[in-house]
Formats: C-alpha cells, structure tokens, sequence
C-alpha cells in the first residue's frame, strides 16, 4: 500500500491504488483456493486466519480508494495498523519489525499470541 501511494504522490501511476486492490484479489483467490485441498487443522487454521486478515486487508484498499488517498500523510491511511521492516530507527541501525499508527511507531515485541481462528477484524479489534 505505502509504495502504490508513493506511486501516486509521485505521478508515476494514478491506478496504483486500484492495481494494487487487484493483486490483492489475485492472492486472496489462490489462498481461497489451498482450503479445498487436503490440509493439517493447523494449516486449515493459519491459512483461514491469513484469508480473514486479507479480506480486511482489501476492505481497507477499497476504503482508500473510495476516500482518494493519494499521500502517506492522510489520516484514512495513518490511522490504520501498518506494519514496516525497517534497517534503521531514530538515526540508529535497527533491521527489525516496526508498527505505526498515526504518529506512533514502535518495534514489534514478537509477541505470539496462538494460531487461533479469527472470525472478523474491525476498526476496534485492529
């Protein structure tokens, strides 16, 4: 998402938002598509979790580009939960997992939190 809005911001691709909603479509299809073959319960469960977290994923697509999102500084994209693999922090060498929201950034503790099922994702459970 950050690189299509770059690509926007930049002039490169006006799309970019609307390509990027289709590759989307694309992966969410071919991991839809892995539920119908013989899986473990533990592969069932990660990859119906993965399905849940990329459904939200586009819903969120959609939602930036039906408000027209074309710079990583408007709030309808600050606000959500990104994550970024950053090499540097704060001047310092880093090469870690680092999560925004708004104006707030910090490395992710790696936290595992189980391979549960997940049945939906809103604005509050995000």
């Amino acid at each position: 998402m950050t690189e299509a809005i770059a690509k926007i911001k930049g002039g490169k691709d006006k799309r970019a938002l609307e390509g990027f909603r289709e590759f989307s479509d694309t992966q969410i299809k071919a991991m839809v598509e892995l539920t119908k073959k013989s899986l473990t319960r533990l592969e069932r469960t990660a990859i119906g979790a993965l399905i849940v977290i990329d459904v939200h994923a586009f819903e969120v697509v959609n939602k930036m580009i039906s408000s027209r999102v074309e710079n990583e500084n408007d709030f309808e994209w600050t606000k959500q939960l990104r994550y970024y693999w950053e090499l540097e922090k704060d001047g310092m060498e880093l090469d870690d997992c680092v999560v925004r929201q708004t104006n707030t950034n910090f490395v992710y503790g790696y936290e595992y939190l189980g391979n549960g099922p997940r049945l939906v994702i809103t604005p509050l459970t995000d």
